[in-house]
């Protein structure tokens, strides 16, 4: 029987609603990264789009590409912008600080400019976000009282913001 991890509900939860996959050798790595499209298309899922394939505005993100569709709809509803070079870089991991952005453009969580973290400054884009969801108790930060924006985020970690989000019960 596998031990039960601070994660271990969310993901069940998640798996039960068909936002979550795992691999196809049935592990689901928690403690691994999880990219830009993935992001995108669980939390996609978690909102009901489409999610048909189709030609992006991205030059870096083609009509095959699993979360193609996702992407296209995150970018016309506006929780979603690529880099300045046209670029969306899905199959790069994501950020923590990314996240919170994304996760709170897209469930319309009401930014805050009281800060939550020692490590995340007024400069930084995703400030108010992060500052936001850490008041409305859907994130949290490590001991060390940071966030860690630039670090990439867990398979985990994403799991339970997005069970949080979607939720109240696993706050």
């Amino acid at each position: 029987v596998e031990k039960e991890m601070w994660y271990s509900n969310a993901i069940t939860y998640l798996k039960q609603q068909s936002y979550l996959d795992g691999y196809p050798d049935g592990t689901f790595r928690p403690d691994g990264s999880i990219t830009r499209g993935e992001a995108v298309k669980m939390v996609g899922d978690a909102l009901e789009l489409n999610g048909s394939k189709q030609p992006t505005s991205y030059d870096d993100v083609g009509e095959n590409h699993f979360a193609s569709g996702y992407i296209v709809e995150a970018t016309e509803q506006g929780w979603i912008t690529g880099y300045p070079n046209n670029e969306f870089k899905a199959d790069d991991p994501i950020t923590r600080g990314d996240v919170a952005l994304i996760i709170g453009r897209a469930f319309d969580i009401s930014p805050s400019n009281q800060p939550a973290f020692t490590d995340v400054t007024k400069n930084d884009y995703y400030y108010a976000a992060i500052n936001g969801l850490y008041h409305q108790e859907l994130i949290t930060g490590y001991e060390t009282g940071h966030y860690e924006p630039t670090k990439h985020i867990s398979r985990a970690e994403f799991s339970l913001i997005l069970t949080k989000v979607l939720n109240v019960t696993f706050r």
